[in-house]
């Protein structure tokens, strides 16, 4: 019995714990862009912010936390921004922009938001505190699914919102989406 033992944990060892041959990167390729940071807050993007019914500057504050994906050989990042500097946490409103990119260096930033609390029954989980910390992926029939955090100062949610072309999200009740 003790040699059947001892010749199982010699075929483990052997054939049940090799691992494919890692990939062996050039670390030395990896550098620093001059062009760092890419994206930065900038208070001349304003869009009419559907609770307050006024403009606001929507990253004035701060551009970070980005999710990226590539769509028709373009990079594209939707991205966390604050609008109000002077605020401690819990004093911002957070919104999801989008920008593109051909190189992944260089990107251009749509001018409003493209996910943010409104007026719709989601209003008791992201406002006032906003959508934040997107992370995204694309199903087999090209629909783009986002998790992101709903924070209305009370409680961080994971919420999920779905969209067919990046610029246009909805909101879903469950974390399984219907269109899905």
């Amino acid at each position: 019995m003790k040699k059947r033992s001892l010749y199982f944990l010699f075929l483990l060892l052997t054939f049940g714990c090799s691992t494919p041959q890692s990939i062996k990167w050039n670390y030395l390729s990896f550098y620093k862009p001059a062009e760092n940071p890419v994206l930065k807050a900038d208070s001349t993007f304003t869009f009419i912010d559907p609770i307050k019914k006024e403009s606001v500057k929507w990253q004035r504050a701060d551009v970070f936390n980005p999710a990226a994906i590539v769509r028709n050989n373009k990079v594209y990042l939707l991205y966390r921004s604050e609008d109000n500097p002077a605020a401690i946490l819990g004093g911002r409103t957070s919104r999801i922009g989008l920008a593109y990119s051909e190189d992944g260096l260089h990107f251009t930033k749509y001018p409003t938001p493209v996910l943010y609390p409104d007026s719709s029954e989601f209003i008791k989980y992201d406002w006032p505190g906003g959508c934040e910390d997107p992370r995204i992926v694309q199903t087999e029939d090209s629909l783009y699914v986002l998790a992101y955090t709903s924070w209305n100062y009370k409680i961080a949610r994971l919420s999920i919102a779905v969209s067919k072309d990046l610029v246009h999200w909805g909101k879903e009740r469950t974390g399984i989406c219907k269109s899905l």
